[in-house]
């Protein structure tokens, strides 16, 4: 499954009409008797399955394609099968721009799955489960090019799920990064996407998504604009979600409107227990303290953070930078020499390294839960 190539998706999409017709009872006519195979396969899986079943364990199976083969090469489709492009994609190491990319197959071909759903695909709750596991899987590794193209869909068919416009907006976040615009901004980037695209992105590369996937927020001002307006679209709809506080928190120092970043990020203290999230928000409301000339409740801030990480790199750098800009160098220097001192690969992960996944932290337990709800 995993290995299909576009060749093999068009083969298989010839015969693809027929079989739904049947899946639906259609009662499909047909004039061959490879063509009535096909039907009957069909009417058999209505009548042992079921329509809606088959979709949904048939959307989780490609999905995993995509998850669990991330390196596959891909080779681009056929100009003539339209129905199996999904665009083109940047890849990018480090935030230095890598080349184009293509896309599995497996990825559309789900979501064409579930546009099928009846009586409509916005109405069955397994296909904002579906996309919001899927989406949170792909920023667990980074590929937010490949996310982006889930999301799009999502939005169209779930413009006010709060879970769908919380991946929005983190992935526009992403978007906003320095490293992703030193990516986004490459002339080689800029190029059209039209040519033949190399294999698929080796384990470690994070993928983006310019041309035909390229976000409305192409630059870091748009970028964090966006995320801004689909962040209190969150809260609007759920105000308790400290998640989506934090990181609109965040947004508003690097928009420098540090007054309301402290008081969002105060209100995602007050509401959340999730340690990361309270670790983050500490740092966060730090930033906008010492904007603003706050040193004392800035390094309150930090103090509070390290209770949670003591080892967190972001909080001993916070630590430093704070007791340099009040000029005391002895400060600034000991949590450095400690960075120094600790084994990371011993200690839980800084938060603020895991930040830029949004959805992506809970990815395993997302997918569990589709896997259950696709078993039943």
């Amino acid at each position: 499954m995993v290995a299909l190539t576009y060749d093999e998706r068009r083969q298989l999409s010839e015969a693809l009409e027929l079989f739904f017709d049947a899946l639906f009872g259609r009662n499909p006519s047909t004039s061959s008797a490879a063509a009535e195979r096909i039907a009957r396969i069909g009417a058999d899986t209505l009548s042992t399955t079921g329509a809606k079943r088959f979709l949904i364990r048939a959307a989780v199976l490609h999905g995993d394609a995509v998850l669990m083969a991330p390196d596959v090469p891909a080779p681009p489709p056929d100009p003539r099968d339209a129905q199996a492009a999904d665009g083109q994609i940047l890849s990018a190491s480090d935030g230095e721009y890598k080349g184009v990319l293509q896309p599995a197959w497996h990825a559309k071909f789900a979501r064409d799955l579930l546009d099928r759903m009846p009586p409509r695909p916005s109405g069955d709750p397994f296909v904002g489960q579906w996309y919001h596991a899927m989406v949170a899987s792909l920023m667990a590794g980074r590929r937010y090019g490949e996310a982006a193209l889930p999301l799009r869909r999502a939005a169209e068919l779930l413009p006010n799920d709060a879970a769908i416009l919380f991946d929005r907006a983190c992935l526009a976040e992403v978007m906003g990064l320095p490293w992703t615009q030193q990516v986004l901004m490459d002339p080689r980037a800029q190029q059209p996407t039209g040519s033949p695209a190399p294999a698929r992105a080796a384990s470690g590369r994070s993928t983006l998504g310019p041309g035909s996937v390229r976000t409305n927020a192409s630059t870091e001002g748009m970028a964090n604009a966006e995320a801004e307006r689909l962040f209190r679209r969150v809260l609007e709809i759920d105000a308790t979600r400290a998640d989506a506080r934090l990181r609109l928190g965040r947004l508003l120092i690097t928009r420098k409107r540090y007054a309301e970043a402290d008081a969002e990020l105060t209100r995602a203290l007050a509401t959340t227990r999730d340690r990361s999230t309270t670790y983050l928000a500490h740092l966060f409301a730090s930033r906008a303290e010492a904007r603003i000339g706050r040193f004392e409740r800035a390094a309150a801030h930090v103090d509070a953070a390290l209770v949670l990480f003591p080892d967190a790199q972001s909080g001993l750098v916070a630590r430093s930078q704070l007791a340099l800009q009040r000029a005391d160098v002895t400060a600034a220097v000991e949590p450095i020499q400690r960075l120094g001192e600790i084994d990371h690969t011993r200690q839980p992960p800084d938060p603020w390294s895991e930040y830029d996944i949004g959805p992506g932290r809970d990815a395993k337990a997302l997918l569990a839960g589709m896997w259950v709800a696709a078993s039943r």
